[in-house]
């Protein structure tokens, strides 16, 4: 059943390393060369479709937590927060950051 070959029309053939003779595939049973590209086609369409459900919980970014107390700031540390606001209040409760200097932390969002 297995006596369909098919030949490339253009470009030089691949050649099998331990025989050296031209690599010809085969196509067994009632599959033909366009059959095939069908098939890849298909693959790549159900790859696109398939993707992962969004999480419920918002991203966390990681935030750059600095203390503008003086002429140079003073980097207090990093926290994963999905906001600006949030990471400011985990960075109090971190580093134990008193309720006084809260109005002079500020968040920058770090690139990942």
């Amino acid at each position: 059943m297995c006596g369909l070959t098919t030949r490339p029309t253009s470009g030089p053939l691949t050649v099998e390393k331990h025989t050296g003779t031209p690599y010809i595939p085969k196509i067994c049973g009632d599959a033909r060369a366009a059959s095939l590209v069908e098939l890849a086609t298909l693959a790549k369409a159900k790859a696109k479709t398939t993707r992962r459900e969004p999480s419920k919980t918002p991203a966390s970014r990681r935030w750059r937590i600095t203390l503008l107390k003086a002429t140079p700031a003073k980097f207090i540390g990093y926290v994963r927060a999905p906001d600006a606001t949030s990471a400011i209040e985990m960075a109090v409760k971190d580093y134990k950051i008193s309720h006084r200097l809260v109005d002079r932390l500020i968040a920058t969002p770090e690139d990942e």
